[in-house]
């Protein structure tokens, strides 16, 4: 590849060289990250990562101090922009990274951030039928509503979107986002262009994940994505995230699996998250209360009260 990359190579780079803390896991897929520029069986599509960041950053934020301001993305958040629409396989426009796995503490935007990167997949080919996936109907309504309210800033005269009290539409090119929840009476017959599992750690088990997957199959470039915290459920999301560290740790190459873990390393101490989180995902902490704050560090060290700061993802 001659094409000069470093803005896109910027975040991994920072994070190997230490001006980034991060943990284990974040500087593995790093290291992994690089290598795929020199890798003959990809190219880097920058077109398409500057076409997604410009589409997000036109977009106006709708809650508190924050309303009607532009998206201004997060260096974290661009580099999972440049992983999942910038690699390609070789002589195709097909991703290489297929599968996401954004497994990251609270108030780090990552349901905003899946909802932009979502909306983007309505828009940018016919027919696309994207799903909106929680462990109930008010989780999965989170990520819609967030999706609505993108959409109405980009279009506040609905001249595009077709926005409705569970669906969106884009009636000329037949696109189209829904909410679907595991609690749901069937599943089957869905064909998604992509689809998000939010806040997995709480599904009982893989069937909604595995049954739109399974309905993927005629979609060379379908997308899948989870993003979740941790938590107590050693269910589907226990055996993907060990199957992610396989990954990362070489011993298990999936080559359409992307893991980002954004956890804590085995001799961290909780309290030194404070910094550490706000390092690594590009975070101002004075835009948080101290309240926010601390949720965010109880749940990036794996628990989900107070007492349980052991620094493990799972119990």
């Amino acid at each position: 590849m001659n094409e000069n990359f470093d803005k896109y190579k910027e975040y991994a780079i920072k994070v190997l060289n230490g001006e980034i803390n991060a943990c284990r896991y974040i500087k593995l897929h790093c290291e992994q990250f690089l290598q795929w520029f020199d890798d003959e069986r990809y190219w880097f599509d920058s077109n398409e990562c500057d076409k997604v960041v410009n589409f997000c950053e036109s977009i106006k934020l709708f809650t508190d101090k924050w309303a009607d301001k532009p998206v201004v993305l997060m260096p974290w958040q661009k580099h999972f922009i440049y992983c999942i629409y910038g690699f390609k396989l070789k002589g195709t426009k097909i991703r290489k990274n297929r599968n996401i796995l954004l497994f990251i503490s609270r108030k780090s935007a990552k349901t905003a951030t899946a909802a932009m990167i979502l909306l983007y997949e309505m828009c940018s080919s016919k027919g696309s039928q994207v799903m909106l996936v929680a462990n109930s109907a008010k989780q999965s309504k989170i990520a819609f509503e967030m999706c609505s309210n993108f959409a109405r800033s980009l279009d506040p005269k609905s001249k595009l979107f077709h926005r409705y009290r569970d669906s969106i539409s884009i009636p000329k090119i037949d696109g189209k986002i829904q909410i679907l929840s595991s609690d749901s009476s069937s599943m089957d017959g869905y064909n998604p262009q992509a689809f998000l599992c939010d806040e997995a750690h709480e599904y009982r088990d893989d069937k909604i994940f595995s049954t739109l997957r399974n309905g993927q199959g005629a979609r060379d470039n379908a997308l899948s994505i989870i993003v979740t915290t941790a938590g107590y459920n050693k269910a589907f999301l226990y055996d993907y995230y060990q199957n992610c560290i396989s990954d990362l740790e070489g011993i298990k190459e999936d080559n359409n699996l992307l893991p980002l873990l954004y956890t804590l390393d085995e001799d961290d101490d909780w309290k030194d998250i404070y910094t550490d989180t706000a390092d690594e995902l590009g975070l101002d902490l004075d835009d948080y209360s101290d309240e926010e704050i601390t949720l965010s560090v109880v749940v990036k060290a794996g628990g989900a009260e107070i007492s349980d700061m052991n620094g493990k993802e799972f119990y």
